[in-house]
């Protein structure tokens, strides 16, 4: 009724977007995983391997946990 809303979401989609939101952290906190994988290491296309390397320095650049 008051136009609130409320929902949980990656921190990471929350970086660059304005507005009036505001950010609490959960406890215990939710976590996930996200895997990329190739049928075998280096046999994947140009543009496989450019997304694999594109992927990997975007979390590096984006999240607080080190990629593994």
């Amino acid at each position: 009724e008051g136009g609130l809303g409320m929902t949980i979401v990656p921190e990471l989609i929350l970086k660059g977007i304005g507005g009036n939101r505001a950010a609490v952290e959960l406890e215990p906190a939710c976590t996930r995983t996200i895997g990329i994988a190739e049928r075998s290491i280096g046999t994947g296309s140009p543009a496989c391997a450019a997304f694999m390397r594109f992927t990997e320095n975007w979390v590096k650049r984006n999240s607080e946990d080190a990629i593994q």
